[in-house]
């Protein structure tokens, strides 16, 4: 899990200057997000006498959770003012959640959380699969691009003796069917962890927000659907591999990596969601972000991309002096392999919008 956090600062490798994906995903649902606001019939409700909370879960250091909450508090201030009352607007409180290890000092340091922001912030570390707050205090959560990552590579994933041993491979999409069932196994066993908490955390009438990396059609379906894992990562996988015929990577470390990585199909998620019971689903769909015009393919930025979320995990498998050179011939590959892919299709985004239910 302490692996798991993107890469802190503002370098040129930092999450924070290689997350264009993230942001152009959420910037594509952030409208309905927006809508879903306007016309709910209970948050007006909520904000009534006491701060309205917001919790963004899996934050990283910014800049994308800073235009969410931005467009949420918007959303919220342009309710209030349409329901024409004499209340006086709420306070809002928001809590900027990730990893202990996350660099939560460059996100604190931003100057969006200064002085006449809008809103209270507070950091609070610690895994969204646990409970975070207190029973019924927040009002709205947003989680995007963060539920696809595992709390942790399924146990039968790295036994050499069981049928999901990923040997070879570093991510299940490539993998054997057994594999993908392992993986598939975990996330629904992390989602239901993850709607217990937030069912004790949301006050009856909450929504909360959920984007993820699609996935697949289906639970059947064994190859994801996602250009970014597919082309990227796969890409990724294959370096490995070349680097181990060289003698440069050892074979039995990368038979023991496996990135805790799953994209559900909407399927599954919606299952999750009716076991668990405590939520209403207002709306599922499938967003499309395609490139935009103008906008050139760059490999570089493609595979910075890819490092910004997975240094820190390669670093503790392979080391820190190999990294540089694994990612100059990731890029060579992004380069000769990817553009096609990535200019061919667009990068789809599946939104989970859910509303707890009346205890």
């Amino acid at each position: 899990m302490e692996a798991l956090p993107m890469i802190g600062g503002e370098g040129p490798n930092s999450y924070a200057k290689n997350s264009s994906y993230q942001k152009e995903g959420a910037s594509t649902v952030l409208g309905a997000v927006k809508e879903a606001i306007l016309k709910d019939s209970d948050l007006g409700r909520l904000s009534s006498g006491h701060p309205f909370r917001i919790a963004d879960l899996g934050c990283s250091v910014g800049p994308n959770t800073f235009d969410a909450v931005d467009a949420i508090i918007e959303a919220m201030k342009l309710k209030l003012g349409n329901n024409n009352d004499d209340d006086a607007p709420p306070e809002f409180h928001v809590f900027f959640n990730d990893l202990p290890s996350n660099d939560f000092n460059t996100l604190l340091r931003s100057p969006r959380l200064m002085e006449g922001c809008g809103y209270f912030a507070a950091a609070v570390p610690g895994s969204c699969h646990g409970r975070l707050f207190p029973k019924s205090s927040l009002h709205f959560v947003q989680s995007f691009y963060t539920l696809h990552w595992l709390s942790r590579v399924p146990e039968a994933v790295e036994d050499e003796n069981s049928p999901a041993w990923n040997k070879g491979h570093i991510f299940a999409e490539n993998a054997r069917a057994e594999v993908m069932e392992a993986f598939s196994a975990q996330f629904v066993a992390d989602m239901e962890r993850f709607l217990r908490a937030r069912e004790d955390e949301l006050v009856p009438g909450a929504l909360m927000a959920l984007v993820f990396p699609y996935g697949r059609r289906d639970h059947n379906t064994i190859r994801a659907e996602s250009v970014m894992i597919n082309s990227l990562f796969g890409l990724l996988e294959l370096t490995l591999q070349d680097m181990v015929a060289m003698g440069k990577v050892d074979q039995h470390k990368v038979d023991a990596f496996n990135f805790p990585l799953h994209l559900p199909s909407p399927e599954t998620v919606e299952k999750a969601v009716e076991r668990n019971g405590s939520f209403d689903v207002e709306e599922m769909k499938v967003f499309v972000n395609s490139r935009r015009p103008g906008v050139a393919f760059d490999a570089g930025v493609q595979s910075k991309q890819i490092r910004a979320v997975t240094e820190k995990m390669i670093t503790k498998q392979f080391g820190e002096e190999i990294l540089d050179e694994i990612f100059e011939r990731h890029r060579v590959k992004v380069e000769e392999v990817a553009q096609v892919s990535m200019e061919k299709d667009g990068i789809k985004s599946l939104f989970v919008l859910l509303k707890r239910k009346p205890n």
